[in-house]
């Protein structure tokens, strides 16, 4: 039993998923997949995956540079890629190693910071990505 314990374990620490390149069609973030491990600023209402953008008042590249220390203060957040207006990063489960992949799209006509917070493995996170995108926007309301 044990024997099969352990090669569960190495099975599903390879289990990361691909690494997804940028998920931008049309100047938008792509939706969240039809499984409940995504929250997204663009799902339609009432869709449960759905979460109000991150609205900000000083300049574009300050709020983004807010948004990704914040993100940043998770545990594991690692920046993969950040272009003007556009930040993917990965954060890695501590145990398996499943990657969630959160990308920032900061649309600086709306002032509002556009985010999709997604598992690349699985089917259910048990709102894992929506707690962390609610800490997100608590610290930085603590920092306003």
């Amino acid at each position: 039993m044990r024997i099969l314990s352990l090669l569960a374990i190495a099975v599903f620490a390879g289990c990361g998923g691909t690494t997804p390149s940028t998920s931008l069609q049309g100047g938008r973030l792509l939706p969240c997949p039809p499984k409940p491990h995504c929250v997204s600023t663009d799902a339609a209402e009432p869709d449960d995956r759905r979460m109000a953008p991150i609205a900000f008042s000083d300049a574009p590249a300050r709020a983004q540079r807010r948004v990704v220390d914040a993100l940043r203060a998770e545990p594991r957040a690692q920046v993969v890629e950040e272009t003007g207006g556009y930040v993917r990063i990965a954060i890695p489960t501590r145990v398996f190693r499943f990657v969630d992949d959160v990308e920032l799209l900061v649309d600086s006509t709306t002032r509002r910071i556009h985010f999709r917070s997604s598992a690349r493995f699985g089917y259910n996170d048990w709102g894992v990505n929506r707690a962390r995108m609610q800490r997100v926007v608590a610290r930085l309301t603590e920092t306003r």
